[in-house]
């Protein structure tokens, strides 16, 4: 009851805060353009406002290349001052009552011209509206081989452990090629695969609108990464091929061809490698899952999939002994006209990994814990293909009509031996998924209406035939006389469609009203059967859903919000239910480089049929899962509470975000273990609130009078959640922190660069029942040096990581040495490269988690290094 009313307190604050801020801070739009004497535009001339009284900065522009401004301030009296090299500085005094268009015209200073050498202070990035421009000559070296490598320099953008790029925190919505879209959410495959040379320029769009955006249409909030692709790129079919080997049977082959032009991008990739260099990840198998579900807004039915069903290799590159990797991937954006445009790529990925680990799992019971050792090894293959095709038509602006369509067939064939305990098991598993999903969306704008409609079509399939044996009885499962082996198969196949319509009305200037209506039907049906054996199930669900939602917004101004809610309402086979599910989004808008923003949802997770079964099916060689704790319209409640600050100094180069979301809810899908004699069953149950808590700091720093960077980052997760033993609660506590602190050389024409700083990583799990916590911790200093002159690189990454936990501790010096040398025209390029040279033969780290009722740590053998040689030819 405390933590309730604290939380309405604390609401109450904010939001008074927010409403007092809008009331007595009200701003207007202060803008026009700088030009010289002859009216000539003037790009990067500097504007500030200054306090008539105090005759401090209040804030400051830079003008784009059309020298047009942009300011946002208070109502008030201002004195501007306006600065250009080699012209005279003007101030003019002006009282600031409404909307203002200022325009300033500057004459040359002959004296500066002439007499005087001034050097001016390039900026890092200026800031349009909502587009941010990164100056690429100052932020990048010449060191930099690809686009990731760019990425990683600009302020507050990064790329994640997944390949996905982060700017400020957010994943972007879109990355563009001149404009085109490109492979999707797939942001590695450009990040590893546009080289540095092609790229002349990148900008970040906030509040991102295309084609299939109308007229006077209330802002998305969608972030895109525009990569200008420089014009000797362009209008040619271009390319490079490459290939290697070196110690123990180590290669790789690499093949690019592209084609840019003003209305067409092609695209294509090829890669064949066993260095680990893996380009499709965990994230990308969800997005491949939900593709078409993002057009569909809210979707009340949508539930996550666990991480347990997938190899251990789609979440980190080297968590596996070994690995290959084939890929190709195409893709083709045509724009013809400004009315139609057509996005669209097919993937195919081919990842085997053999992954070996040694771990001791712990056991929860319902007063104490049991340790149990395991050895594990695994042979995977997955394979993958994912076609996506997005087409837009816009007759006129005041109407657009979109299609788009996901196909993804997948296939994952594993075989592992696990020796628990005393006790060896044999595991053949085989999985075929199927998804496609398709939508067709329709605007139209009629008078001050905006209508909006999407039907939408989703049908996925999954099939998976395991086969478990061992040298004796498993399971509490009965055999026949020395045949112990069981054969399952397992078939889940959900289909849905649905239908969402929205209203649109600007009822003022700045403020905008939306209805929706949203109905949609699901059914779904699992079956599972042992065979010769007792157990089997055929559990099938269908949920109609519909929608009913109300939401008022205004972007514009320093006070932004977006405040609203759905009513669903769920017809299930044998109930009914309704839940309210409320948003809200408030965001000062200081300036376009200054924002706080504080949100908050509610949604709910429909338990699926796997989870209601009634006879118990194989998990795995100790686990039989059961869901005779679950019925048919059980959900679970989730809130969502979050804030972002961001702060762009252009001036002093100083950029901060952070941010921090917590997550809670009840009546959460949980998990209740029966312990037996040698094996589990894990009912799924209703549980207690679970508590989720995320928290992120990222600090850039670009030092003007000596040439260098820093950047602070610091990440932070707690997940509380509730296990329960013979149905008895048991608290689980996972806490993790990252901090990485770098220091970058930014020295231009010159041949030596580096990069130092240091890493550390903590996990720590611990349980109510338990005095001592399970806690890895990971350091890691490191150095990398680059010397670039002219035709030939070198570079080397110096690092020392240390694992440490209460029994084991191991440290490795790792060593990434690379060399490279290109011919005068720059058409071949030899290179020879090493990834953690002092561990050719073997590797292992250590780690730890935590999953349903037990937590283990465990050695897992990794990647070893490599050394390879090889030619590239650019055409």
């Amino acid at each position: 009851m405390a933590f309730r009313l604290l939380k309405c307190k604390a609401a109450f604050i904010l939001l008074c805060c927010f409403f007092s801020v809008y009331a007595y801070s009200q701003t207007t739009e202060v803008k026009g353009t700088i030009s010289d004497s002859e009216n000539q535009p003037l790009p990067q001339a500097h504007i500030s406002a200054l306090g008539k009284e105090t005759s401090k900065i209040i804030t400051y522009a830079v003008s784009d290349t059309n020298g047009q401004y942009f300011l946002e301030l208070p109502l008030g009296s201002y004195i501007f001052k306006v600065s250009y090299l080699g012209y005279k500085t003007i101030t003019v005094e002006k009282d600031i009552r409404s909307g203002e268009i200022l325009n300033f015209t500057l004459s040359e200073d002959a004296t500066q011209l002439s007499e005087i050498e001034i050097k001016a202070k390039t900026l890092d990035a200026s800031v349009k509206n909502d587009t941010t421009i990164y100056n690429l000559k100052r932020l990048t070296t010449g060191n930099e081989q690809n686009l990731n490598d760019i990425i990683n320099k600009l302020p507050g953008v990064e790329t994640d452990e997944n390949g996905k790029i982060v700017a400020h925190g957010k994943k972007i919505d879109k990355l563009l090629i001149d404009g085109k879209e490109f492979f999707g959410d797939n942001h590695q495959i450009a990040g590893e695969n546009i080289s540095s040379e092609m790229i002349k320029g990148i900008s970040l769009y906030e509040n991102y609108k295309d084609l299939t955006d109308l007229d006077n249409q209330p802002q998305r909030n969608k972030t895109a990464l525009n990569i200008e692709i420089d014009q000797a790129y362009k209008g040619k079919i271009k390319g490079n091929i490459s290939g290697g080997g070196g110690y123990k049977s180590k290669y790789e082959t690499e093949a690019n061809l592209y084609s840019f032009s003003d209305k067409t991008n092609l695209f294509f990739i090829g890669n064949i490698n066993n260095l680990g260099n893996q380009t499709f990840s965990f994230e990308n198998y969800i997005s491949f899952q939900g593709g078409i579900e993002k057009l569909t807004a809210k979707n009340a039915n949508t539930t996550t999939l666990s991480s347990e069903d997938l190899p251990a290799y789609l979440f980190s590159d080297n968590r596996v002994k070994s690995k290959k990797e084939q890929l190709a991937a195409l893709n083709f954006s045509y724009n013809p006209s400004k009315k139609f445009k057509l996005n669209s790529y097919i993937i195919f990925d081919k990842i085997a990994g053999i992954e070996k680990r040694m771990a001791t799992q712990t056991y929860i019971l319902e007063n104490s814990s049991v340790e149990q050792s395991l050895e594990n090894t695994s042979d995977n293959t997955l394979s993958i293909m994912n076609t996506f095709i997005n087409s837009v038509y816009k007759p006129s602006s005041n109407s657009v009509l979109e299609y788009t369509l996901n196909l993804s067939p997948q296939k994952n064939e594993a075989r592992s031996i696990d020796i628990f305990g005393k006790q060896a098991f044999d595991t053949d598993r085989k999985n075929d998924n199927f998804s496609f999903q398709q939508a067709l969306q329709y605007k139209q704008k009629i008078a001050s209406f905006l209508f909006s409609v999407i039907a939408f079509q989703s049908i996925k399939s999954g099939k998976e035939d395991l086969l478990l044996s061992s040298n004796k009885t498993f399971l509490g499962l009965s055999f026949p006389k020395n045949d112990f082996s069981a054969l399952q198969k397992i078939e889940n196949d959900e289909n849905g469609i649905g239908l969402h319509t929205t209203l649109s009305k600007k009822i003022s200037k700045q403020i905008t009203a939306k209805l929706h209506y949203k109905l949609s039907a699901t059914d779904n049906n699992f079956k599972s059967v042992i065979k010769n054996k007792t157990h089997s199930n055929n559990i099938s669900t269908s949920v109609f859903e519909q929608q009913l939602g109300f939401f008022m917004l205004d972007k514009s101004g320093l006070f932004q919000y977006e405040i609203g809610g759905n009513y669903s309402f769920f017809n299930f086979k044998h109930s009914k239910r309704t839940e309210l599910l409320p948003y809200a989004n408030f965001k000062l808008q200081f300036k376009k480089s200054h924002t706080l923003s504080i949100y908050y949802d509610k949604s709910i997770k429909i338990a699926h049929a796997k989870n209601i079964v009634e006879e118990p099916y194989i998990a795995n060689f100790n686990t039989l899962l059961n869901g005779s704790g679950l019925s048919l319209g059980d959900y679970a409640i989730v809130n969502q509470l979050g804030f972002r600050y961001f702060i762009y100094d252009l001036f002093s180069g100083t950029l901060l975000s952070l941010g921090s979301n917590l997550s809670y809810g009840k009546d959460n899908l949980a998990t209740n273990t029966l312990p037996k004699d040698g094996y589990r069953i894990n009912t799924f149950i209703k549980g207690t609130q679970s508590k989720n808590l995320n928290g992120y700091l990222l600090m850039d720093k670009k030092f003007t009078k000596i040439p260098f960077s820093l950047r602070l980052k610091t990440t932070y997760s707690q997940l509380k959640r509730f296990n329960y033993v013979n149905y008895s609660p048991t608290r689980i506590l996972t806490n993790n922190w990252s901090n990485t602190i770098k220091i970058s050389s930014n020295i231009k024409n010159s041949i030596f660069n580096f990069e130092s700083g240091f890493r550390y990583y903590l996990s720590r799990i611990t349980t109510n029942i338990q005095s001592k916590s399970n806690k890895v911790t990971q350091t890691e200093p490191f150095l990398n040096i680059f010397l670039n002159s002219r035709q030939f690189f070198f570079g080397i990454d110096n690092s020392l990581k240390t694992y440490k936990t209460g029994k084991n501790s191991n440290t490795f010096y790792r060593l990434n040495p690379e060399v490279r040398y290109s011919s005068k025209n720059g058409k071949w390029k030899w290179y020879l490269k090493g990834n953690d040279i002092l561990h050719l033969d073997k590797n292992k780290i250590i780690e730890n988690a935590a999953y349903e009722n037990f937590y283990e740590e465990e050695t897992v053998s990794v990647l070893s290094g490599y050394v390879v040689t090889g030619l590239e030819y650019k055409f």
